[in-house]
Protein backbone atom coordinates (compact mmCIF):
# COMPACT_ATOMS: atom_id res chain seq x y z
CA UNK A 1 0.00 0.00 0.00
CA UNK A 2 2.77 2.38 0.36
CA UNK A 3 6.30 2.65 -1.11
CA UNK A 4 9.67 1.40 0.21
CA UNK A 5 10.68 5.07 0.64
CA UNK A 6 7.88 5.97 2.89
CA UNK A 7 8.17 2.52 4.51
CA UNK A 8 12.11 3.84 5.43
CA UNK A 9 11.15 7.18 6.79
CA UNK A 10 8.94 5.59 9.51
CA UNK A 11 11.50 3.02 10.57
CA UNK A 12 13.65 6.29 10.63
CA UNK A 13 11.10 7.98 12.46
CA UNK A 14 11.00 5.34 14.78
CA UNK A 15 14.33 5.01 15.81
CA UNK A 16 15.49 8.84 15.89
CA UNK A 17 12.44 9.31 17.95
CA UNK A 18 12.88 6.46 19.89
CA UNK A 19 15.76 8.34 21.72
CA UNK A 20 13.65 11.13 23.16
CA UNK A 21 10.69 9.47 24.32
CA UNK A 22 10.68 11.20 28.05
CA UNK A 23 9.64 14.24 25.34
CA UNK A 24 5.89 15.23 24.15
CA UNK A 25 5.28 14.58 20.10
CA UNK A 26 2.98 16.63 17.65
CA UNK A 27 2.13 16.17 14.09
CA UNK A 28 2.06 18.81 12.28
CA UNK A 29 0.98 19.82 8.92
CA UNK A 30 2.78 22.10 5.98
CA UNK A 31 2.15 24.05 3.70
CA UNK A 32 2.99 21.49 0.94
CA UNK A 33 0.49 19.16 2.74
CA UNK A 34 3.07 16.74 4.81
CA UNK A 35 2.99 15.99 8.38
CA UNK A 36 5.90 15.41 9.81
CA UNK A 37 6.36 14.44 14.09
CA UNK A 38 8.37 16.72 16.22
CA UNK A 39 9.09 17.04 19.37
CA UNK A 40 7.44 19.54 21.36
CA UNK A 41 10.77 21.61 21.65
CA UNK A 42 10.74 22.24 17.67
CA UNK A 43 7.22 23.47 17.57
CA UNK A 44 8.12 26.45 19.16
CA UNK A 45 10.48 27.14 16.89
CA UNK A 46 8.81 26.70 13.55
CA UNK A 47 6.43 29.41 11.66
CA UNK A 48 5.40 27.13 8.49
CA UNK A 49 2.99 25.13 10.81
CA UNK A 50 -0.57 24.79 8.98
CA UNK A 51 -2.01 22.43 11.25
CA UNK A 52 -0.86 20.35 14.76
CA UNK A 53 -1.94 17.53 16.49
CA UNK A 54 -0.76 16.29 20.09
CA UNK A 55 0.70 16.22 22.09
CA UNK A 56 1.32 12.32 22.30
CA UNK A 57 3.47 10.60 24.31
CA UNK A 58 5.82 8.46 22.69
CA UNK A 59 7.11 8.39 19.24
CA UNK A 60 5.44 5.39 18.58
CA UNK A 61 1.71 6.73 19.18
CA UNK A 62 2.65 9.80 17.27
CA UNK A 63 3.20 7.46 13.78
CA UNK A 64 0.87 5.18 14.53
CA UNK A 65 -1.73 8.77 14.16
CA UNK A 66 -0.07 10.33 11.35
CA UNK A 67 -0.78 6.95 9.36
CA UNK A 68 -4.41 7.60 10.64
CA UNK A 69 -4.04 11.18 9.32
CA UNK A 70 -2.51 9.85 6.18
CA UNK A 71 -5.74 7.20 5.63
CA UNK A 72 -7.96 9.94 6.51
CA UNK A 73 -6.23 12.37 3.77
CA UNK A 74 -5.46 15.08 6.02
CA UNK A 75 -1.82 14.70 5.34
CA UNK A 76 -0.04 13.44 2.41
CA UNK A 77 3.23 10.89 2.71
CA UNK A 78 6.46 12.93 2.26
Amino acid sequence: MYSRGFNRRLIFYMTNLAMTESHKFYIVKRPAGNCEILPIAQIEQNSTIVEKWGPYDSAEDAIARRIGLIRAGKCQPQ
